[in-house]
């Protein structure tokens, strides 16, 4: 997904502001400097109005419209990162193609005749993996977020149309903001007025109402301007409005989803529940972080060990089960009894930290705990936020036994690093192809960690943004991957226009 926002342009950005011109992939030059005014090109003060494209969020077929419309709607720089996780996913492995094409992104921004802000790293801050963008319940479901282009690269209005009407009001005061510092006058309650002037004598005013819940008159040189309020107004020769913050002028987007005829017949593959003495686990004592023994290879670990019950056992006869205790770090947990779900806990954005407490259906001889523990993004920033855990870490008991507690955590216990349809790539054509999918009667509905996929015989999108430039006439495979337990019936295609 990507975004196109205006940027601060507040002269304390400048300090912190990588300008990175794309002349430097052909024979323009510039001269580039700056004061505590404004950036200074071939010599004059220019104010820039910058905003995002996220490159690899949108496809190269979608670039040069996304970059038009960001032109049109006012903007001068075009303002993106680096994005290593996708140039370099593993060290020494390099990617700049397809949307990872950095330099031919830079230079259809210059053929548009804009600059490039380019931050350069070494990392984005969040972006991926939920690193802060999930909510409280680790869920994100925003798509179209609050920007004037949405991720399909529809204008959303007003604010598209509000925003460019901002942005050319700005760029006629441009000489005025760049040639002095304001004059700031408070002509009655609630109102500011800033004044620039440009060393001819034009001038630039900005009229605010600070009262957030009434209008006010607001009299500025022996003219009146109706104020309505939280907003201001902006007069480019200090006598004509032009633009106010609060007045909308522009219609808003009717965004219409239409459903595709006929219903979807999916396809399904259940995930199996891995055992400690499979050949593919790592056997450790003890519990491990899961970041350190997936190194981010996935999202999913699987702690997996053996509980012997002794035939003894009173609760074998009574039949009331002992409960299992699991401490985990976070950030989600599913807990697998003999291959059956016993419960799911997940903690929150506030409160990582998660436990599992039910009863378990334990049997005579040996029982197979398997714990998979799910990572909804890696920690990107706080106070020494390179000591935070994720994972089950413990402690892990038994209760309820003829011996009373046992505590599992010290035992020998195996890892598997991620899911079994993650290693055969299902999401893929070759992949989706190597294992047998259930069909019809047999579908599997509202199980945990099952697979389901479908074939796509014309061209359409979904909710979940899907670009054009990815679809062929015919053979399309969608897979979805259901980790909790759902019903595939309820999922839609849909065609999107503004």
């Amino acid at each position: 997904k990507f975004r196109v926002s205006t940027m601060s342009i507040r002269p304390i950005s400048i300090s912190i502001l990588l300008l990175f011109l794309v002349s430097v992939f052909s024979s323009v030059e510039a001269t580039v400097s700056y004061d505590d005014k404004a950036f200074i090109i071939d010599g004059k003060r220019k104010i820039l109005i910058s905003g995002s494209i996220h490159y690899p969020r949108s496809t190269p077929e979608m670039w040069p419209d996304l970059i038009q419309k960001a032109k049109d709607g006012g903007l001068d720089v075009i303002q993106t990162y680096v994005f290593w996780n996708g140039h370099e996913p593993t060290p020494g492995n390099y990617n700049f193609e397809d949307r990872f094409d950095l330099v031919k992104f830079i230079k259809l921004v210059q053929s548009a005749g804009l600059y490039v802000h380019l931050r350069i790293g070494p990392y984005y801050h969040g972006g991926t993996n939920f690193g802060r963008t999930a909510s409280g319940l680790f869920i994100a479901t925003s798509y179209d977020y609050d920007a004037p282009l949405d991720e399909y690269g529809l204008r959303n209005e007003p604010k598209y149309s509000h925003l460019t009407n901002l942005h050319k009001a700005i760029k006629q005061c441009e000489q005025a903001l760049v040639s002095s510092y304001p004059t700031v006058s408070w002509p009655g309650k609630n109102q500011e007025v800033h004044v620039f002037r440009t060393n001819s004598g034009a001038c630039s005013a900005f009229l605010a109402n600070y009262d957030t819940r009434y209008s006010t008159k607001l009299t500025f040189q022996n003219q009146r301007y109706n104020l309505p309020p939280w907003s201001i107004s902006i007069l480019p020769d200090c006598k004509t409005e032009v633009y106010n913050t609060a007045r909308i002028t522009s219609k808003g987007s009717t965004t219409k989803m239409i459903p595709m005829e006929g219903g979807l017949s999916w396809q399904s593959y259940n995930e199996e529940t891995p055992s400690a003495d499979d050949s593919d686990t790592l056997r450790m004592q003890g519990l491990w972080e899961q970041v350190n023994v997936t190194r981010d290879n996935s999202d999913y670990l699987w702690y997996l060990t053996q509980v012997d019950i002794d035939s003894g056992e009173r609760f074998l006869k009574t039949g009331k089960w002992p409960s299992l205790t699991v401490m985990s770090a976070g950030h989600a947990l599913h807990v697998f009894i003999n291959g059956q779900l016993s419960g799911t806990v997940y903690g929150s954005l506030e409160r990582t930290k998660l436990t599992f407490n039910g009863n378990v259906n334990l049997r005579a001889g040996a029982n197979k705990i398997s714990l998979l523990s799910v990572s909804v993004g890696l920690p990107n920033v706080g106070l020494h936020y390179e000591t935070w855990n994720t994972g089950v870490l413990g402690p892990i008991t038994l209760n309820g036994l003829n011996e009373g507690k046992r505590d599992l955590t010290k035992q020998s216990w195996s890892y598997k690093v991620g899911l079994k349809g993650e290693s055969l790539n299902l999401n893929t054509v070759t992949g989706s192809s190597s294992v047998e999918w259930v069909q019809g009667s047999l579908l599997a509905l509202k199980q945990p960690l099952t697979w389901y996929k479908r074939g796509c015989d014309q061209p359409s999108q979904r909710w979940y943004h899907i670009p054009r430039s990815w679809l062929k006439p015919s053979g399309n495979l969608l897979v979805v991957f259901e980790e909790w337990g759902g019903d595939p019936s309820n999922i839609s295609l849909v065609t999107r226009t503004a």
